[in-house]
């Protein structure tokens, strides 16, 4: 048994070993389609066109079977780190093990690439830090001395599916349920409404269907606020390389909420790997009345409930109220800070925490004295 360890430093070189980064993709426990080569690809394109990418990949006897995608950032305008191709509008790339190889011994030789980068410290946000494949990485850094920091960013709540529909909508708070049935009777006495899922959509007919699902996003607040897809400048253009690619992978799955024939809530979503993700909702605010959001909500489980191919739904974004609606299980995502013991870097690891930390003591003050001010 042989295994290599690849560090490529441009995206050409990724993207040509694409076939077989999605194949441990796909044998990885990770199912959001967002890991695969082309999204990282693309979201490098849009967001960091300029910034330094290095990608680790561990081959053995020829097969892929560990990958890590990092992009130079800078940290609060300080320090130039390393970290995953993320932002606020996308959380594109993550760590790939194939949990049949020694994931321990893997792990590793990823921590020694990691030690040849040109950051000695590296700034993890969005990790699932909880699941299998990061524990092995942590584990891996501490036996190596690098000082590891977690720290909780937020929840993602997912609902798992099953096949009774009516046995877990009941689960659900009685005044949720009751408050739903009364707008979906309001909305019955205006016309009603239909649930419409396009999943097979030709690549070149995927712009028109997606730019109605984000008309209905910028009727919202966002888009009074200027924060919508449609609003923000290059934002439609990374979404729509997305879906088109999400549409020829047969993964891309635009969900609308129609009222007398006009959408009035929408869901850009994937399917891969028996789950639905919902990167972006949005919903008319003419019809906020109605809680459009929670009735495509409620129409999309109930539909997935019957769906054989279909076990989870993951809201692929940080848990609010509306999300304890329906969920029945969330994981863990946080910043993983990686200090190398070579140099400064876990020095000024803990310099930059006591930092952080005395930053969010001032907030709190500033908090407490306005909340008693008279």
């Amino acid at each position: 048994m042989t295994r290599t360890l690849r560090q490529l430093d441009c995206l050409d070189e990724l993207l040509d070993r694409a076939g077989a980064w999605d194949d441990l993709w796909q044998r990885s426990e990770v199912r959001a389609p967002s890991a695969r080569a082309f999204c990282i690809g693309n979201w490098l394109r849009h967001f960091a066109p300029k910034s330094a990418l290095r990608v680790l990949i561990i081959e053995q006897d020829g097969q892929m079977v560990a990958a890590l995608p990092l992009v130079e950032r800078r940290l609060r305008k300080l320090l130039h780190v390393g970290s995953l191709p993320v932002n606020e509008w996308s959380h594109c790339g993550d760590l790939l093990i194939d949990p049949n190889c020694d994931v321990d011994a893997v792990a590793d030789q990823l921590v020694a690439g990691l030690d040849t980068l040109p950051w000695k410290l590296l700034w993890i946000g969005e990790a699932a830090y909880e699941t299998s494949r990061w524990v092995a990485l942590r584990s891996a850094a501490e036996r190596a001395g690098w000082s590891v920091a977690i720290k909780e960013v937020c929840q993602i709540p997912q609902v798992e599916i099953g096949s009774d529909w009516d046995t877990y909508h009941n689960s659900r708070k009685g005044n949720q349920r009751r408050s739903r049935r009364r707008y979906a009777r309001m909305l019955d006495r205006e016309g009603g409404v239909r649930l419409r899922v396009e999943r097979e959509i030709a690549p070149e007919k995927v712009e028109q269907a997606l730019r109605q699902g984000f008309e209905v996003e910028d009727r919202s607040w966002k888009g009074a606020a200027g924060t919508s897809v449609l609003k923000t400048p290059g934002m439609f253009e990374f979404y729509l390389e997305e879906a088109r690619q999400m549409a020829r992978w047969g993964m891309l799955e635009l969900v609308f909420l129609d009222h007398q024939g006009q959408p009035i809530a929408f869901d850009y979503g994937w399917r891969a790997k028996a789950a639905h993700f919902t990167p972006k909702i949005g919903y008319d605010d003419a019809y906020r009345k109605f809680g459009p959001g929670q009735q495509l909500m409620m129409h999309l489980l109930e539909r997935l409930h019957g769906e054989e191919d279909c076990r989870l739904l993951d809201f692929w974004g940080p848990e609010t109220d509306w999300h304890g609606h329906w969920k029945t299980t969330s994981y863990a995502v946080g910043r993983v800070a990686l200090a190398s013991p070579r140099g400064v870097s876990p020095m000024l690891l803990k310099t930059f925490e006591r930092w952080q930390k005395w930053r969010r003591h001032k907030a709190a003050a500033r908090t407490a004295q306005t909340a008693h001010a008279p």
